[in-house]
């Protein structure tokens, strides 16, 4: 129960940190015109976002000769299913910049907050039930045992 309770609560974390982060990424390139290496190294550097997301595409940056758009894919795609599904679309148009980069990342961030809504409503239901099963399963088995 500890496991799937952690594990649920991790992945509702980073969708809201990575919300919050792409609101951060939206102003830093298409307002700031900031080059993406650097918004990563010392913009998006911190928190859970950083951790699977980020910190990640900026190692394959600097270590690969891909170009932005195949370096994304690889750093989403080792995201939850759900998340990385909304996010990957981005990849195209990260080079692209300027309002179209703007108007898809207010989506994606839109479509991210639906995502994290369902997800609490969904995990809440989901954590009593496995809750109920574990101690229902430590009680049969006192029962058992005395």
């Amino acid at each position: 129960f500890y496991t799937y309770r952690r594990t649920a609560i991790i992945q509702l974390q980073l969708i809201r940190a990575l919300t919050e982060d792409l609101a951060l990424l939206r102003c830093q390139i298409c307002i700031h015109r900031r080059p993406l290496p650097v918004i990563l190294d010392r913009e998006l550097c911190h928190g859970i976002g950083s951790v699977y997301l980020w910190e990640p595409m900026a190692e394959l940056l600097r270590r690969t000769e891909g170009t932005v758009r195949s370096c994304w894919e690889q750093a989403v795609g080792e995201l939850p299913g759900t998340a990385a599904q909304r996010l990957l679309p981005l990849g195209r148009l990260l080079t692209v910049g300027g309002e179209t980069l703007a108007h898809a990342i207010d989506e994606v961030r839109d479509e991210l907050l639906v995502l994290a809504r369902e997800q609490q409503e969904r995990q809440s239901v989901e954590l009593r039930l496995s809750a109920a099963v574990c101690f229902s399963m430590a009680a049969f088995l006192l029962i058992v045992f005395v």
